[in-house]
């Protein structure tokens, strides 16, 4: 590890209040089986669905829609047929 990188985990670790190089790795490694559930997870659900997207209610699909369309529209100030079809409304 170069000094740079080292001198990053140490400010790291102060923000977190991570107040030893004990703590540091605990968290580091936390952090890693984390990330090793969420992968393994992700990758039975792509087993089951046999690399098709997961199914989901109508409910959520329509919220989802909602939300991609409004996050769109803020992010990059665009304003859709179907964004222009909801203000008319």
């Amino acid at each position: 590890m170069d000094a740079g990188f080292a001198r990053e985990l140490e400010a790291n670790a102060v923000v977190l209040g991570l107040r030893s190089l004990s703590d540091l790795v605990r968290e580091g490694l936390r952090l890693v089986h984390k990330q090793a559930r969420e992968a393994a997870m992700a990758a039975s659900y792509d087993e089951f669905c046999g690399g098709r997207p997961a199914p989901v209610s109508e409910v959520t699909a329509a919220l989802w829609r909602e939300w991609a369309w409004t996050c769109c529209e803020v992010r990059y100030g665009m304003l859709t047929s179907a964004a222009r079809a909801r203000t008319r409304s």
